[in-house]
């Protein structure tokens, strides 16, 4: 069990970061989790949907920095 821990751990740290700064959402979290579990996390469905989960918050960023220009 040590090996899946550790290996959960190290794959979700990054994710856990998105959460926490509400990037990422319950569904799209639980999505992740079910990935994980049963070893699909190389789906590029799922890539997609992190990637725009984590872009829209970058993008929003942005636009308020130029805003406040």
């Amino acid at each position: 069990y040590m090996y899946c821990a550790g290996k959960f751990l190290t794959e979700m740290e990054n994710i856990s970061y998105h959460v926490a700064a509400g990037n990422i959402d319950k569904l799209l979290l639980g999505e992740i989790i079910s990935a994980f579990i049963n070893e699909e996390m190389d789906s590029e469905e799922l890539k997609l949907k992190i990637f725009n989960a984590i872009n829209v918050e970058t993008v929003k960023q942005i636009v308020t920095k130029k805003e406040g220009l």
